[in-house]
């Protein structure tokens, strides 16, 4: 599978969300497990306030948290195109001032793990505390036999924080015009 990193730019004026709000185990949400049965009401990130002047809320928002916030408008371009294995968990933005910014943003949430990296390639160093996890790696490097063909969305077991998404739908992301989705190469990572 020929894959890139999804990550969030802001542009222009583009808000940045803290880490999300009113979630107990939020650390559940960048390990693949699926959160809709449980997930609750009142879910919230809160724009940052270090960058009081940015307001504007684009398709896919920066976070504090690792994990995909994107707009009505994305979201339904990714269940029109039918994505596996991914959840769309409703969650509210508010201001810098604490008021409704929005409350149509959902958190697209990856479920399951693919045990993809390749480690000798990747050299992984892992924390010091959780003894399975994977803080940084000297590059990615992906098995790409060793990932579900039919998955155009996911995360590594392990290897949490980086969505990966296919070249295609991040391809058609792009033609799109979606404001925020930035595809970096594997080889990219961390430089």
């Amino acid at each position: 599978m020929d894959c890139l990193i999804w990550m969030s730019t802001p542009i222009n004026n583009a808000c940045w969300l803290g880490p999300v709000e009113k979630l107990e185990r939020s650390y559940y949400l960048p390990r693949g497990m699926p959160l809709a049965k449980t997930f609750p009401a009142g879910v919230q990130f809160r724009m940052d306030n270090a960058f009081k002047k940015a307001t504007a809320l684009t398709d896919d928002l920066k976070n504090g948290s690792s994990v995909k916030v994107c707009s009505p408008k994305l979201v339904a371009f990714l269940q029109s195109r039918k994505v596996k294995n991914v959840e769309y968990l409703p969650i509210t933005i508010l201001d810098h001032k604490g008021k409704v910014a929005s409350k149509d943003y959902r958190i697209v949430n990856p479920v399951g793990l693919q045990d993809a990296l390749d480690p000798d390639a990747s050299r992984p160093k892992f924390n010091l505390i959780k003894k399975d996890q994977i803080d940084t790696v000297e590059r990615v490097v992906i098995d790409a036999k060793r990932v579900d063909p039919e998955l155009e969305v996911f995360r590594l077991q392990g290897f949490y924080f980086p969505v990966f998404v296919s070249r295609g739908l991040a391809d058609a992301i792009t033609a799109a015009g979606f404001a925020g989705p930035y595809f970096r190469e594997l080889k990219d990572y961390g430089s």
